[in-house]
């Protein structure tokens, strides 16, 4: 579990007992194949900024997760990634959760997801997070779901499955899919979706 806490010391908790890294992540990029049962990544009240990969996932690359949340007024701006998953890319995501978190000005390149790019996820929460002039691209100016992106990257296929996602109290604000489809979502694969005091607006081309 890797945790970005309220105070400038965060803690990185981890079975491995690495070292703590600062609250304040500023350029470079974390990657994972790890298994889905085995890893989990949480920022809590921490700031992301700036990071960039030349291929796929500008601040974090992973082949399994199993979950990733962003919680706590934590803000992720300018994650940049060459081709898909501003933010995240992964073949496989048990659970994705952001509460009171904001996503601002996340770019995928050449390819998909402004902010992620998953081909599979079980479990899709969003509460009271703000998601504002993402862009990719192609699919999905905040998410795209269901391509099978594992088999283009490893020759090993993570076929998206039935999920379920809930959006509350969540704004969608100027996002864009520049050159395909879902200016904030583009989902390729069954999902059951629910949204509660959702506000969504959209982009203004010029």
């Amino acid at each position: 579990m890797l945790s970005c806490g309220e105070s400038a010391s965060s803690r990185w908790v981890q079975t491995s007992q690495q070292p703590p890294p600062p609250s304040r992540v500023k350029g470079g990029s974390s990657s994972s194949s790890g298994s889905s049962s085995g890893l989990g990544l949480m920022l809590i009240v921490g700031i992301v900024d700036g990071n960039a990969a030349g291929n796929d996932g500008g601040l974090v690359w992973a082949s399994q997760l199993a979950t990733m949340q962003v919680a706590g007024g934590a803000n992720i701006t300018r994650q940049q990634a060459g081709r898909h998953g501003g933010v995240l890319f992964a073949g496989s995501v048990g659970l994705l959760r952001a509460a009171s978190a904001f996503f601002y000005s996340n770019v995928a390149g050449l390819g998909d997801g402004g902010v992620a790019a998953v081909s599979r996820l079980s479990n899709l929460t969003i509460k009271g997070a703000v998601f504002a002039q993402n862009r990719a691209w192609r699919h999905g100016g905040v998410l795209s779901y269901g391509s099978d992106y594992a088999i283009a990257r490893d020759g090993a296929s993570a076929l998206a499955a039935t999920s379920y996602w809930r959006f509350e109290d969540t704004a969608l604000l100027g996002n864009q899919a520049l050159n395909g489809d879902g200016g904030a979502m583009c989902v390729q694969a069954e999902q059951q979706v629910g949204a509660c005091g959702t506000y969504a607006r959209r982009a203004s081309m010029s």
